[in-house]
């Protein structure tokens, strides 16, 4: 003890008598704690405290204790956490925020992009992901790999602006401004409203988007001037949609003029644009919509009340020239077209297409108008295709409807009217082919006496091929009270071409003339007509003072090829009566199959079933039914003989009792005597050989 005593002392500081402190650091014989560094880290291990003289740190050792593993010098406080599951820092956690670790957010969306702190670990946590980012986590629709093309208001893309940035008018009041201003393959966002054009979208890519909808999105015309301009060869991603598109004024694409281009327009109306010229020279083209090259794509559009006055109006709801379009689920309604001097031309007040391709999805086209109402006695007017006129186009369609279009010449010297619903011509080429088809309720009207003509109030078609599937030709009419007119085909008019018809009916149409009708149901002039499961019904010819010329149906210089059809119920009111169902002008060649021919016309009927002018009609019958078609069924023309399996029966179809024959129900009732009566050849779909009729063989019901 003496020793130990002794030894303390010897250590103690001689009295200065003054500051009895020693700086750190000085060598006057101090003595330190330190501690075994057995790892060489520089921190100590603990429980391991040797005083040693201050200025002799003895080897291996540390002036701290805090070295939780002295046997690992990557383990001190102070280090890198790493995943290894120690504590390399001695804070008494492990693998926190390690150097190796994963950065990740939690992502409660689900959209792959993380939002809020992000954390470090060694494993990424369940929920979680490893980009950051997302400025909203309850939607995942918004993070920064959205495209902000919305217009709804939210910044989508996480970039900080709403929209890209391009909202009119929040972000900019002129709306030409934003969309010049706007990048490529932007997205200008417009809001409810009325705005002036013009709009040209200057050959950019760009979508210009009416968010709340046509109904309330307006683009309008401002003085004398089109509205929309797209004629910078722009393709399918410059979309309009959205918008109402109205009161262009110009003589050339009113609303929407687009040239060399092929943009796309979207939920779009072009309504109540117009077109007014005078002079014998002054002409208007495609008041509503223009098309000149390119191929525009139309998906839920709507043109409606557009409209022309000029000497020459071609297509015041839509006009392509050359080029093509494609029309999806498109509305083509109340566009018009006035004569707007002497010698006026009316052509496709619904469509009007020249040397184009149309292809043509669930589209309607009603309602469209084309009045001729000169009052100068010297001057006449032609009006053609008051729905879809089609000059050496290809018109290619699927859910067609074309209805309640309408031609009229109510005063004035003469007017000629072509198809009111449809009109066609190929004299350069061209084809027409519509199934699912309707073309329905379309007039030709001439109420002057001076003299006028009509020709295929439902369609005319002339040097176009034609085809025709699954379609109706009904309730079209043509009421020519003219003294000398020229009046043709209350349905259809087919001249120099040829038409297939695949389970098509003719039913119901009717033509009325002051003085001569042709064809209530269609007429056919050096034409080729192939049909098969075709209905020839209730059609019907009337004359005020002189002759109805085929109430189904009047034919010069043609070839008609009928199997398993149907020709019923045709027939003739006042004047005198030439062929209830078939009139037969020069040469024709009738082929029948499997066809009944039944209760055309009254008793005065000359020829209920065919009347033949010059008794120069070949008629090749096998296995078809001919049946109550008046005192006369066959005038100038050979009675098919009871050979080749021909019958002369009551067919007993199920109900022809209907004002309207298009509602006859022309099955046959059970117990029929021309059922599995047709061509043996030819089998039913039941397996069973054909019936008689339009009902039968593999394309009846």
């Amino acid at each position: 003890m003496l020793l130990l005593l002794l030894s303390l002392l010897a250590c103690a500081p001689p009295d200065t008598g003054g500051d009895d402190s020693t700086p750190t650091g000085d060598s006057g014989g101090d003595d330190c704690t330190f501690f075994t560094d057995a790892d060489g880290d520089g921190h100590g291990a603990p429980d391991t405290a040797a005083v040693s003289p201050c200025d002799a740190q003895p080897v291996g050792t540390a002036e701290t204790d805090d070295d939780c593993d002295d046997r690992n010098d990557a383990v001190f406080p102070g280090a890198d956490e790493v995943c290894n599951g120690a504590d390399d820092d001695c804070d008494g956690t492990t693998d926190e925020d390690a150097v190796d670790g994963v950065l990740s957010w939690p992502d409660a969306d689900l959209d792959g992009w993380g939002g809020g702190d992000g954390a470090v670990a060694c494993e990424v946590p369940a929920g979680n992901v490893t980009r950051g980012g997302d400025c909203d986590e309850g939607d995942a629709a918004v993070n920064p790999d959205a495209v902000d093309e919305g217009c709804d208001g939210i910044d989508n893309d996480c970039d900080g602006q709403a929209d890209g940035g391009w909202r009119v008018p929040e972000d900019q009041p002129n709306l030409q401004v934003a969309v010049s201003s706007a990048p490529e393959g932007g997205t200008v966002c417009v809001a409810p409203g009325t705005y002036d054009g013009p709009l040209d979208t200057r050959g950019k890519a760009i979508t210009v988007r009416g968010y709340g909808g046509a109904d309330v999105t307006t683009v309008r015309g401002v003085g004398r001037t089109r509205v929309v301009s797209i004629t910078g060869g722009e393709g399918p991603d410059t979309v309009l949609q959205g918008l109402t598109i109205s009161g262009g004024i110009a003589d050339d694409g009113a609303g929407v003029y687009i040239v060399d281009s092929s943009p796309t327009l979207v939920d779009v109306v072009i309504a109540d644009n117009s077109c007014v010229v005078t002079g014998t020279t002054g002409r208007c083209n495609g008041t509503g919509l223009y098309s000149e090259g390119g191929t525009p794509t139309l998906r839920r559009v709507t043109l409606r009340g557009n409209t022309q006055e000029a000497a020459g109006s071609f297509g015041a709801g839509l006009y392509v020239l050359g080029g093509g379009m494609v029309l999806d689920d498109v509305l083509i309604e109340e566009n018009s077209q006035v004569d707007g001097a002497d010698r006026s031309f009316l052509t496709g007040a619904g469509v009007y297409a020249n040397l184009a391709t149309l292809d043509l999805q669930d589209v309607e086209i009603r309602s469209n108008t084309q009045v001729y109402d000169i009052e100068t006695a010297s001057e006449s007017g032609a009006l053609s295709g008051a729905g879809l006129h089609s000059e050496s186009a290809d018109i290619t369609g699927v859910g067609v409807s074309i209805t309640d279009n309408q031609q009229s010449c109510p005063a004035g010297h003469a007017c000629n009217m072509f198809g009111a619903g449809l009109y066609a011509s190929g004299v350069s080429g061209g084809a027409v082919s519509l199934s699912d088809t309707t073309i329905r309720g379309n007039s030709i009207s001439a109420t002057t006496e001076a003299s006028a003509g009509g020709y295929g109030a439902g369609a005319c078609v002339v040097y176009a091929s034609f085809t025709l599937t699954d379609s109706v030709v009904e309730d079209n009419h043509l009421d020519v009270v003219a003294t000398s007119p020229q009046a043709y085909g209350g349905g259809l008019v087919l001249q120099h071409q040829d038409t297939v018809m695949d389970r098509v009916s003719i039913a119901g149409n009717s033509i009325s003339s002051g003085d001569l009708a042709y064809g209530g149901g269609l007429e056919m002039e050096s034409a080729t007509l192939t049909g098969t499961n075709v209905v020839i019904a209730g059609n019907e010819g009337a004359s005020v003072r002189g002759t109805i010329s085929g109430g189904g149906l009047f034919a010069r210089e043609t070839t008609l090829d009928l199997t398993n059809a149907d020709v019923v119920g045709n027939n003739c009111t006042g004047g005198t009566c030439n062929g209830a169902a078939f009139n037969f002008y020069t040469t024709v060649d009738l082929v029948l199959r499997s066809t009944t021919m039944t209760d055309n016309g009254a008793s005065g009927a000359r020829g209920g079933a065919v009347y033949s002018n010059f008794g120069n009609v070949t008629i090749d019958a096998a296995w078809s039914n001919f049946y109550g078609n008046g005192s006369s069924p066959f005038y100038g023309a050979t009675t098919p003989s009871a050979v080749d399996g021909n019958l002369f029966v009551d067919p007993l179809y199920t109900d022809t009792s209907a004002a309207d024959a298009w509602d006859w129900d022309l099955t046959l009732a059970p117990g029929s005597p021309v059922i599995d009566a047709g061509d043996p050849s030819v089998t039913d779909v039941d397996g069973t050989r054909a019936d008689i009729g339009s009902e039968g063989g593999p394309g009846g019901s």
